[in-house]
């Protein structure tokens, strides 16, 4: 698996070091570096799907780090501080950042917060496997990158940000079986959505952050509208 990062630094030449070390990192895979944290923050929060790694200086013009992490709070799974001050850990805490790069760093100690980190997403990234109905064998997927299921006859189509999957499976057993993941609720008969990728739910459709609308069913309606009144912030 290949994380998805973003380097967020004013510094230039900070910037081109942290690209050279991503590009040499085969477990990274960059999606933009920025130089302007205002313009980082508009594009993230355009992202249908989360990033793994957030790369951010801290003190930038306009937006703090700890201010960027503050705001992208969804849309960032894991963030690094790379900061010439080590003052900052205990700012970091306090946002739930506890992976610093002090700079400067070498490749080597770049390594090794990478590895840590990675190490961190995992244990918070559970996985199944699935057998595919086209393919031999058994495919891995982790529960995160799940969006929705759909009901096909005896089969289920697992949506995600790759390619969908078909499988054997009765969409009711599915729903048993994720019964462990507190993020996947069932809002329809023939369907199940992770909470984790909804934009919003709104005239009994749930919409999802990579564009789908899908329906509420009359017999989930209210255990949906109770799911949402339970995060709603007073």
């Amino acid at each position: 698996m290949r994380y998805t990062c973003i380097i967020v630094d004013d510094e230039q030449h900070a910037t081109e070091q942290l690209l050279e070390y991503v590009e040499n990192t085969p477990t990274l895979y960059l999606i933009k570096a920025f130089t302007d944290p205002e313009l980082a923050l508009h594009e993230i929060m355009q992202m249908k799907t989360p990033v793994d790694i957030l790369f951010t200086d801290v003190e930038m013009p306009k937006i703090s780090g700890i201010d960027l992490v503050m705001k992208l709070s969804h849309e960032v799974k894991a963030t690094v501080f790379v900061t010439a001050h080590l003052k900052y850990a205990l700012d970091g805490y306090e946002v739930n950042v506890n992976n610093f790069l002090l700079k400067p760093y070498t490749f080597q100690k770049f390594k090794s917060v990478i590895l840590s980190v990675i190490n961190q997403l995992s244990r918070d990234n559970p996985f199944i496997f699935l057998k595919n109905k086209y393919k031999r064998g058994f495919i891995k997927i982790y529960t995160s990158e799940i969006t929705f299921i759909e009901a096909a006859g005896n089969y289920v189509v697992i949506n995600g940000i790759h390619q969908p999957i078909t499988t054997l499976l009765k969409l009711s057993e599915t729903e048993k079986r994720l019964e462990i993941y507190s993020h996947f609720i069932r809002i329809h008969k023939s369907f199940i959505v992770s909470t984790k990728h909804i934009e919003k739910f709104k005239d009994d459709f749930v919409y999802l952050r990579s564009g789908e609308s899908i329906p509420v069913g009359s017999t989930y309606k209210e255990k949906v509208t109770n799911y949402f009144k339970s995060r709603l912030i007073p």
